[in-house]
């Protein structure tokens, strides 16, 4: 029977049964035919991990696979990779003139992702598009050699290429050529990503070390060279060029048309941002998830300030994320009507701190400027973006919570997906607890609850609504499973409350010891005639609707 299927519907077929099974190994045991039809999607992605140089190509990946591999990530386990953050706070190395330490390079350069062996075994993939190499490690000061990013960089084949957590070229050798450091040609890189922890919010000293002066100056030269052929880059802003990007002359036809920035948010240049990146006139996405650090900026500066005149720089703009909105930002003013996608949250989230600041080993100098919900209206009132379907929101809730509600399902109805980070400030009476810091179930103020879904109801689109409720100073323990009952009836309250369209409501509860995560309730049709039902993966007993 599997004969009379062309290969189109046949692989249609496989492809549906990998999205459910995730594994088509067993599929393929079972005749030659679907072996034949299931090899290429078994093989197209590869995930290694290295400890060591590769010594031979054929073990990293076979020859009888190696045309297959499409998608490969190379996971850096070198056990130097903690070596580094020790050897730059411990000042060991030579001072230079300009405040730079100069070290040796190890355990700042890895020697594992430099063998001749690894790169033989890269140019034997014909089929590969999509490269990343990463870190096992979080937090650390570890890198590439520019001979090996430059090896990689130059797969013709390749057109997406991603560093994370490992450093880009933090060192040059002496011994190096002025010819070996020239860049070679990149229009075949569509999508390059760049993105390392931020070094320069800790209180370890490491602002005036980093980022590295040859980091910084490879990376200008691979993003001058991508600048003619890049449509999606993501960028860690402390070593990204900011100002020699403004300067650049990007193509005028359609090529940028994503860019991403995180880290901490620049003190200069004092160019405005709406200024600073209106050499990119296709953008798409702009994505600005920048952090505030204390004794630096005390809040984060308008895009557009007030007194700025020019035209909107990115007319076809549908998603727009922004970290610390400023209140008095043009910007929002001037947004194109067709906007589809706006986050407006702090970076960090606010609930992070408690876990980013009792880590132990980092502290960080993170400031969490989260407006409260007045002010956050006042921004949302100056949009004029009908078309929105997604909007993220942080705020503090203030007296003006439920006009902001109202607020967003009169303006914004076309709205398909909301996610709220909401904190309330102990000391503020106006604004109503609703689950966190609860000791029973019959301590939580459901009403609240239903209050909130119901200023939402009018959004007959919704499907989605993602909430996440923290009062600042609670941090009393609730024992899991009374927590699990609690956000199971927030559940069933929100889906009543809400439009009928609403699907998933996902609720933040805490995940040990490693922070929160979104517990997802799925509303479906009930078993009984009283309607629907809410379900989660951890279901206790359904609440009816």
């Amino acid at each position: 029977m599997l004969h009379v299927l062309n290969n189109d519907v046949l692989l249609c077929v496989v492809d549906h049964l990998e999205a459910t099974s995730h594994s088509l190994i067993p599929l393929s045991s079972t005749c030659r035919l679907l072996r034949d039809v299931c090899r290429p999607l078994i093989f197209r992605h590869l995930t290694r991990r290295l400890a060591n140089e590769v010594s031979d190509s054929e073990s990293f990946c076979p020859s009888t696979v190696s045309c297959l591999i499409q998608s490969l990530i190379i996971v850096d386990c070198c056990v130097q990779q903690e070596e580094g953050l020790k050897a730059l706070f411990s000042q060991q190395g030579e001072l230079l003139e300009d405040g730079s330490v100069r070290v040796s390079e190890v355990p700042f350069l890895c020697d594992h992702l430099d063998g001749p062996e690894l790169m033989h075994a890269l140019r034997r993939m014909p089929a590969l598009r999509h490269s990343t190499l990463a870190s096992s490690k979080g937090g650390i000061l570890h890198g590439v050699r520019w001979r090996a990013l430059k090896a990689v960089l130059s797969l013709p084949q390749l057109t997406e290429i991603s560093l994370s957590g490992l450093l880009f070229s933090p060192l040059l050798p002496d011994y190096l050529r002025t010819d070996d450091l020239v860049c070679p040609h990149l229009q075949h890189i569509k999508t390059f990503r760049y993105e390392v922890p931020s070094f320069r919010v800790s209180s370890w000293g490491t602002r005036e070390r980093y980022p590295f002066h040859s980091e910084e100056e490879m990376l200008c030269r691979v993003l001058e060279r991508l600048r003619h052929s890049v449509e999606m880059l993501a960028l860690s802003s402390e070593p990204a060029p900011i100002q020699k990007m403004a300067q650049w002359r990007w193509p005028k036809l359609p090529k940028l048309r994503e860019l991403k920035l995180a880290g901490e948010r620049w003190a200069e240049p004092l160019t405005p941002v709406v200024s600073l990146f209106a050499t990119m006139p296709h953008l798409r996405k702009l994505v600005l998830e920048l952090t505030l650090v204390r004794g630096q900026l005390s809040r984060a500066p308008p895009l557009w300030p007030r007194g700025y005149s020019g035209a909107f720089p990115w007319p076809n703009l549908t998603h727009l994320s922004l970290s610390h909105p400023h209140p008095e930002d043009e910007l929002f003013a001037n947004l194109p009507s067709a906007l589809r996608s706006l986050s407006l949250c702090c970076h960090p989230h606010k609930w992070q701190k408690l876990f980013l600041d009792g880590s132990g080993a980092v502290h960080h100098r993170y400031k969490y400027v989260v407006l409260d919900s007045s002010k956050m209206l006042v921004i949302l009132s100056r949009c004029q973006t009908p078309q929105l379907t997604h909007l993220e929101l942080e705020y503090n809730a203030d007296e003006g919570e439920n006009d902001l509600l109202r607020y967003l399902a009169a303006s914004f109805p076309l709205l398909t997906s909301l996610q709220v980070h909401r904190y309330r400030a102990i000391n503020n009476p106006q604004a109503q607890a609703i689950i966190t810091g609860a000791r029973t179930i019959d301590d939580v103020n459901f009403q609240a609850v239903d209050d909130f879904g119901r200023s939402l109801s009018e959004l007959m689109h919704l499907r989605t609504l993602s909430r996440a409720c923290r009062a600042l100073d609670t941090r009393g323990k609730t024992p899991i499973r009374l927590l699990l009952a609690t956000l199971h009836r927030a559940a069933g309250v929100l889906s009543r409350a809400m439009s009928d369209a609403v699907r998933q409501i996902c609720l933040w509860r805490p995940r040990g010891i490693d922070g929160y995560e979104w517990l997802v309730f799925h509303v479906v049709c009930g078993e009984l005639v009283t309607g629907l039902e809410v379900r989660c993966e951890e279901d206790l007993e359904p609440t009816q609707r």
